[in-house]
């Protein structure tokens, strides 16, 4: 008999990831954009365009310009051009936040905050038609401000918007209009992309895909010599995540209460951690830190600043509550719609909240696992898909 040809495979489409760092750092977008990438990656053919760095607070050049492979993923690097000033970054902050200014007023402070990167914004330019689609990470730096719009008809956004003051910027507005569809993390991303951008491009709730691995809370205390109860904190310890307030609170509960308990720091950081009760580990690895979350009495979020807080999906995986910042719509939201937490505005809530959580440990930590179970891969890399392939359609015709 004669037997059919076999068919062959249709092409994957070609994909560039543009982030401002990726590989070994530490940051919730670049987190997210690496977990995007991996699970995009049998349904794409994906390229990674970022930069050498690692450190957000300077863009100093600590990885090799040119191709790289993380995790199975390609990767391309441009180096950065200049190291950010921080303290006349912070000067130039103060001057330009919550006040209209000139867009080159704007555009000044868009450069001072980086990353420079000429080389990626020339590879946008010249080889846009390298790459069939494009999916962008995080509103805010220079490469998306800049880069965006050189490819914007075939551009995807993932914005992380955050209520903070630099979204008020008429700069962004280009940003936030151009994209093909901007892709939120939560319903209250939404709201406040509605606020303040009131033209702006299709939008569509994606969420994310929560990992449940196994975890011991047990073995965590072991490993680090931990005899008592503990809240946890991992990610990057610096003001702008409210870390100071933390470790104020906590200092205000040790004071109080003699069963208070520690407090668990993990992650990078530019600051002094020290207090009564309190453990800084450095940076931790995954395994590590799933058995931390599993084995703490609450997890405290303590930004205000937040787009979504893959620290509060991943504590409720592991069936642990969680007590976080209630200036920030998207945690409130978070803790009200999971039932697994309590928001805290000051020392007396935070206090309260913590009773709460310690005396519900269990079935708020149940009701968290219920809620990230409904948070399922399949459905966020459908949704990905789904908005990338429009791109691709209106390519061909």
């Amino acid at each position: 008999c004669i037997r059919d040809r076999p068919r062959k495979p249709p092409e994957r489409p070609r994909v560039a990831v543009v982030v401002q760092r990726y590989g070994e750092v530490t940051g919730g977008a670049e987190k997210l954009a690496a977990q995007m990438a991996e699970h995009l990656a049998p349904h794409w053919d994906l390229t990674v365009l970022t930069t050498c760095a690692k450190n957000h607070l300077v863009w100093d050049n600590a990885f090799p310009p040119g191709p790289d492979v993380v995790d199975g993923i390609k990767v391309l690097r441009f180096p950065s051009t200049r190291v950010r000033n921080i303290r006349g970054f912070n000067g130039l902050s103060r001057q330009v936040f919550d006040k209209s200014n000139e867009r080159l007023r704007e555009e000044q402070w868009v450069a001072e905050q980086g990353p420079m990167c000429p080389g990626l914004l020339h590879h946008l330019a010249t080889e846009r038609d390298a790459y069939d689609g494009y999916l962008f990470f995080t509103y805010l730096y220079a490469p998306t401000v800049w880069g965006l719009p050189l490819v914007a008809d075939r551009a995807l956004l993932v914005p992380t918007t955050h209520d903070e003051a630099p979204v008020r910027f008429g700069v962004y507005r280009d940003v936030f209009e151009r994209p093909r569809a901007l892709l939120c993390l939560t319903p209250e991303e939404h709201t406040l992309i509605e606020k303040y951008f009131p033209n702006h491009a299709p939008t569509r709730v994606v969420g994310v895909g929560v990992d449940r691995p196994r975890a011991d809370g047990a073995r965590f205390k072991e490993k680090h010599g931990i005899h008592r109860h503990y809240l946890l904190y991992i990610g990057r310890q610096e003001p702008g995540k409210g870390v100071p307030e933390l470790l104020e609170y906590h200092q205000a509960l040790k004071n109080r209460f003699e069963d208070a308990p520690d407090l668990v720091l993990a992650g990078d950081t530019n600051m002094e951690l020290s207090g009564e009760g309190v453990r800084y580990l450095g940076r931790i690895d995954e395994q590590d830190k799933h058995d931390a979350l599993a084995g703490a009495l609450a997890v405290v979020v303590p930004s205000r600043y937040e787009s979504l807080s893959l620290l509060t999906l991943e504590s409720f995986a592991q069936g642990t509550p969680v007590l976080v910042n209630g200036r920030s719509d998207v945690l409130v939201g978070q803790v009200e719609r999971s039932g697994a937490g309590r928001a805290y505005t000051d020392l007396e809530s935070f206090i309260q909240g913590l009773r709460e959580v310690g005396s519900e440990r269990g079935p708020m930590g149940k009701r968290g696992l219920a809620y990230v179970k409904k948070q399922g891969w399949p459905q966020v890399v459908a949704a990905y898909r789904e908005e990338m392939q429009r791109i691709l359609e209106e390519k061909r015709q």
